[in-house]
């Protein structure tokens, strides 16, 4: 699935025919359309299941993503936070859960949902990248750059990392400097 995701979907469908009742399959060719930029497709396929396999915990994280893309962020922590219910220890879903609560300016909650990714899982770069985002937006300069600078001793390629995802979206910059100033593009 990794190069010729139209193909997989197909494979998938095939596989679907033939076991109609596997949520496996059902959650990866969601994951193909998503890669695809089909999320309401993807939302259907994951939806279907979760339907099949209620305690799917992926499924739910897989659906969130799908639906904060699409602007759904309030049905995008709904799955987040169901998927934290069924295993509390799962870091990726509380970081994705911060996403969309800094996507709807609640800063201090994304806050307290990174501490717990970063508490779940301390070597998690980009959960101290959003962390410091949201002390950034809060005006907590110090707070943000040691952020940032953890962030950087955890992945020292991760400046670029951002610089190519996030061509076009200013949100993914830093709006502080250890100088005060504010960053130029990539």
């Amino acid at each position: 699935m990794l190069g010729d995701k139209r193909g997989a979907i197909e494979d998938f469908n095939r596989a679907i025919q033939l076991q109609p009742s596997n949520a496996e399959t059902y959650n990866n060719r969601g994951v193909a359309k998503f890669s695809l930029g089909d999320n309401a497709g993807a939302i259907d396929d994951f939806s279907h299941t979760l339907q099949l396999q209620p305690n799917f915990v992926m499924a739910y994280n897989n659906r969130g993503l799908a639906r904060s893309f699409l602007g759904n962020k309030k049905g995008a922590i709904d799955d987040y936070s169901q998927a934290i219910q069924r295993q509390p220890d799962f870091a990726i879903a509380y970081n994705n859960r911060g996403l969309a609560q800094f996507d709807l300016g609640n800063h201090k909650e994304a806050i307290v949902n990174y501490n717990q990714a970063i508490e779940l899982q301390p070597d998690f770069a980009e959960a101290f990248f959003n962390r410091g985002m949201a002390k950034s937006a809060l005006g907590d300069a110090s707070g943000a750059i040691a952020d940032f600078d953890q962030t950087l001793k955890l992945r020292p390629d991760f400046a670029a990392y951002i610089c190519r995802q996030s061509e076009g979206d200013r949100r993914l910059y830093p709006t502080v400097q250890p100088n005060g100033t504010r960053p130029s593009r990539c």
